[in-house]
């Protein structure tokens, strides 16, 4: 992944964490899924153009964040796992579920882009 210009100084730090996700990740995740994350960095980027006083609540409005922090509120009522396969089965059931519901229910507000 190279650094474009297009991306301003702050985006060094964020960029060289996704950098650093992706190599670690390449040999033992499908390549779609690297390839969407790079693929999709400017979009990802959206969040530091806005204020910092607005991030609190773009972070809240925002559907995989969203995401994660119900992966995080589960997770927590179970203390531990006995070990990261464990850890990888709530996980997915969670994903699962969700997926399952937004299927069902999908965000008023937002269309496809497919």
């Amino acid at each position: 992944m190279e650094f474009s210009l297009a991306f301003p100084m702050e985006f060094i730090l964020p960029l060289r964490s996704i950098r650093t996700i992706t190599k670690r990740y390449l040999a033992t995740v499908p390549y779609k899924a690297v390839h969407c994350l790079e693929k999709d960095l400017e979009a990802l980027f959206t969040f530091f153009n806005f204020s910092r006083e607005h991030h609190k609540k773009i972070k809240i409005t925002n559907a995989i964040e969203r995401t994660f922090r119900e992966v995080r509120r589960r997770a927590r009522t179970m203390n531990c796992f006995s070990n990261s396969s464990s850890c990888e089965r709530i996980i997915f059931a969670i994903f699962n579920h969700l997926n399952k519901y937004w299927k069902e229910h999908p965000f008023k507000r937002f269309h496809s882009v497919l």
